[in-house]
């Protein structure tokens, strides 16, 4: 399984949505988010339920889930995670089907303007 993080300030909506046409099997989810530039991609639009880990992880389980249930095995998540919030992401991402692929974007101040990190994790 591969966890894609794209990590910056802003402007990641851009390569995010580079990185999701070249995907085949692919569906996105807007966690928290409503961006109406997508294109025609299967899109879910999904409220945040929480602030706090606990509440992530549960959301974050029953997404991957629905998912799994799906014929996709590509998963693109638009939330701009926090660099802390990406291990419960990782915890989530070990308990599920190593048959899907995640990419996901997170806020990440540490990175210069005008610059985004691509990180893989392989887990």
């Amino acid at each position: 399984m591969l966890l894609t993080l794209l990590r910056g300030k802003a402007r990641k909506s851009v390569y995010f949505e580079k990185l999701l046409r070249g995907s085949s099997n692919a569906i996105l989810v807007q966690l928290g988010q409503n961006v109406n530039s997508w294109g025609n991609f299967e899109n879910w639009i999904v409220d945040r339920i929480g602030d706090d880990d606990f509440e992530l992880e549960i959301q974050l389980q029953e997404i991957f889930a629905d998912v799994l249930n799906s014929k996709y095995d590509h998963l693109f998540i638009y939330a701009n995670f926090t660099l802390e919030e990406i291990e419960v992401l990782i915890k989530v991402i070990e308990k599920s089907h190593p048959r899907l692929d995640v990419t996901v974007t997170v806020q990440d101040n540490n990175v210069s303007d005008g610059q985004l990190i691509i990180e893989e994790i392989h887990i």
